[in-house]
């Protein structure tokens, strides 16, 4: 079953893995050192409820919060890509100095992104628990804890 929840769902997860791959590659590799075990468990959960999301995806009252969510899903991803670069680089533009955690704050909105794809599909809840229990693990563990390069 294809419609816009599911395509841009797995399309999404893909680019947002690419812009992992490229962290790992231009910063360094992001591990969690930790609680290895419940990251393990996210994984496994935030993958299952694909599945969900393919079966209950054409049950989903289609307005335009499902629309939205790839535009905020690309202003996450905007901010995660310009964490990678040195203030001096972009010293000239105010708003993007502003930020101090553009990696995490980038991932979070990325995160709320795929929050606000589901919100409309009957099984919201299980989305909503998932992912806001998943932000609680990155903000508790730290892992995209990056300051700026000067």
């Amino acid at each position: 079953k294809f419609n816009f929840i599911t395509l841009s769902t797995v399309l999404l997860f893909l680019i947002w893995t690419f812009l992992q791959i490229y962290l790992n590659k231009k910063l360094y590799p992001f591990q969690i050192t930790e609680q290895k075990f419940i990251a393990t468990i996210f994984a496994i959960v935030i993958s299952l409820s694909q599945f969900i999301t393919d079966i209950s995806s054409e049950q989903s009252v289609y307005m335009s919060i499902p629309y939205l969510a790839p535009a905020i899903f690309i202003f996450g991803a905007v901010l995660v890509f310009i964490g990678t670069f040195k203030m001096s680089e972009i010293e000239h533009i105010s708003l993007l100095t502003k930020v101090k955690r553009p990696i995490t704050t980038g991932t979070l909105v990325i995160i709320l992104s795929f929050i606000i794809m589901m919100i409309l599909t009957p099984f919201w809840y299980v989305y909503v628990i998932v992912y806001f229990l998943f932000i609680a693990f990155i903000l508790w563990q730290g892992i995209f804890f990056v300051k700026r390069k000067q």
